[in-house]
């Protein structure tokens, strides 16, 4: 048998709220809410929702202002709104701020608002589907994407794996609704790099100084990565997150526009600071502690509520499993682990280093030395740290 429809449906009208749900219970798993305010505490604590059905005329809330933060918190539960006015500029203001997928004008009949929420429930489960496509066939061909590019381009993806994993840890706490463009914009934020000339990228992340020239070309990356990923259709949003991510909160840094404060893209906020704290504890070799005091000590150049989530989430997380101790290993790349830390550089015979020290070891990298080593092009023994449960 088949689910029943979820639906929230909101007004102000408790009898009309008690016949709705004496009328349409057959049909349909109901939930009801009096206030918005009521309607967004359900949302929350109910949810999720395939359709969320809302009167216009509320005393505390319009319903456009509920719609609009639905559609901001919980994107994939499809909204209609209830009117009994023709008033332009809220159907105007529907459209373009609570993204309402029907209009259903009030009075009307049991069998018209039942028509409507079928249509509603219909979209939310080709908007489920798609999100699932982004979410896991298209992430996993990004994976695959990226864990080839760490090949050609090891010092720039080094630190990728590290803020994604930070990234999965914060988002469920983050007022963030689309996971799936935090993941991808995680895994695809150094891309831009592949268009660096190598000598100016060997010296780049080598930390030598570059000429004025070459330090913008290297400032430019987001633009580059961006330029990149809005060719993968559906990924604007993500193109969009990347392009701001070395942008501060205060306005400063690239680019050079007024996009300032929260309206910087959410994600975009959130990758500034998991990219700078990557970049001091690979980097300047500090703990994660210090390394977030050295961002409190610059606070304006971030968005401070992520900041405080993510210093008491990933300083919870590095000892929630019990303690753990770092060993290091000299191991033939049959007895790697994915997790595994590059603590020397991966050469092949000619010098070229194909892994760069710091870089996490996925599963594709680990079948790419195994083979690089079977075929004799690198050495039979790989440095690595990994860290263990300290008995």
């Amino acid at each position: 048998m088949a689910e029943k429809i979820r639906v929230l449906f909101v007004d102000d009208d408790t009898n009309l709220l008690k016949a709705a749900k004496r009328l349409l219970r057959k049909e349909i798993d109901l939930y009801i809410a009096a206030s918005g305010e009521d309607a967004l505490h359900s949302l929350a604590q109910n949810g999720p929702f395939d359709v969320l059905v809302s009167d216009q005329n509320m005393p505390s809330m319009k319903g456009v202002t509920l719609l609009g933060e639905a559609a901001k918190k919980w994107p994939s539960t499809v909204r209609i709104m209830l009117t009994g006015n023709d008033d332009q500029d809220t159907a105007i203001s529907a459209v373009n701020d609570g993204k309402v997928y029907r209009f259903v004008r009030k009075p009307c009949q049991p069998a018209d608002l039942l028509a409507a929420i079928k249509d509603g429930a219909q979209h939310h489960a080709l908007l489920m589907r798609e999100k699932n496509l982004l979410e896991q066939t298209l992430s996993g061909s990004v994976k695959v994407l990226t864990d080839m590019l760490s090949l050609a381009k090891p010092e720039a993806f080094k630190k990728t794996s590290k803020v994604q994993k930070w990234a999965k840890v914060l988002a469920p706490t983050l007022d963030m609704p689309n996971g799936w463009e935090i993941n991808l914009a995680t895994m695809l934020y150094p891309v831009g790099a592949v268009t660096l000339p190598d000598s100016i990228a060997a010296r780049h992340y080598s930390g030598e100084p570059l000429d004025p020239q070459e330090q913008k070309l290297v400032e430019a990356l987001p633009l580059a990565a961006k330029e990149l990923i809005d060719n993968i259709p559906r990924l604007e949003g993500v193109a969009r997150a990347i392009y701001y991510s070395r942008k501060s909160y205060d306005g400063s840094g690239f680019p050079n526009d007024e996009i300032k404060g929260n309206d910087l893209p959410a994600v975009s906020r959130l990758l500034k600071i998991l990219i700078d704290l990557v970049d001091l504890v690979s980097d300047q070799d500090l703990s994660l502690q210090d390394a977030f005091e050295e961002l409190d000590g610059c606070s304006h150049l971030y968005d401070n509520g992520i900041l405080q989530v993510a210093k008491r989430l990933l300083q919870d997380e590095e000892g929630y499993d019990g303690p753990k101790i770092q060993v290091f290993e000299h191991l033939p790349a049959t007895r790697l682990h994915e997790g595994d830390m590059i603590m020397k550089p991966v050469k092949d015979k000619q010098g070229r280093i194909l892994l760069a020290s710091g870089a996490e070891l996925t599963s594709i990298l680990i079948k790419r030395l195994k083979s690089m080593q079977e075929a004799g092009l690198i050495d039979d023994a790989v440095q690595i740290s990994r860290w263990q449960q300290a008995s």
